[in-house]
């Protein structure tokens, strides 16, 4: 709802590569059909490891459990038309 950018990315505690924003970019460019597009993002945490994402694959409701949120970078001009919203109240369901 508030994001100004093209792109959102959802981060807590993340480690970027130093050249995120490019790749970023440059992944949307290779695929334009893309609405969400999912990214390695190593973990800064050694006993919670990230999902390590092998190959370009589709996810669907079966899979998608698998990866986490700050795997995910969105285009933010398509949320609104298909009727998605993310909470800005994240403080509910920490443990």
């Amino acid at each position: 709802m508030r994001a100004t950018a093209d792109i959102c990315l959802f981060a807590d505690d993340v480690t970027y590569v130093d050249d995120y924003k490019d790749i970023i970019v440059n992944a949307f460019k290779k695929k334009p059909e893309a609405d969400m597009i999912l990214f390695n993002v190593p973990s800064t945490n050694s006993e919670r490891p990230t999902y390590r994402i092998s190959s370009e694959h589709r996810v669907r409701l079966y899979n998608c459990l698998r990866y986490g949120a700050v795997n995910i970078a969105v285009k933010t001009e398509n949320k609104a038309e298909k009727y998605l919203f993310f909470s800005t109240f994240w403080w509910w369901c920490q443990i």
